[in-house]
């Protein structure tokens, strides 16, 4: 079988292609440039869902994730395995989880 007909034959199996479904993603997307705001900063979002992620978790509350080789914080846990995988090649990603006491 060629690699011709292999990759026609994997077309068809009825999995839209990456491309189809990264034009599917755009279409999605908002065109009007409509931005979210969080009642308690004012913040705004492109999506809904990343303001209200930021009302719930993160909005006026302190860091809840530390780096544990250089004490990066930040309020959400990927921004701080994205830094240790840019900032601590090589190291264990793990990270330091901070509790404080509600008030």
């Amino acid at each position: 079988m060629s690699s011709t007909s292999n990759a026609s034959h994997h077309q068809t199996q009825g999995q839209p292609s990456w491309n189809y479904r990264r034009r599917q993603k755009q279409s999605s997307r908002n065109s009007d440039n409509t931005r979210y705001a969080c009642p308690k900063c004012q913040r705004s979002y492109r999506h809904v869902h990343h303001m209200l992620r930021h009302y719930k978790f993160e909005c006026g509350s302190p860091p809840r994730f530390q780096c544990p080789y250089c004490g990066m914080k930040s309020k959400q846990s990927n921004n701080v395995y994205k830094h240790i995988r840019v900032k601590h090649p090589g190291s264990k990603l793990e990270i330091v989880r901070l509790h404080y006491e509600q008030e």
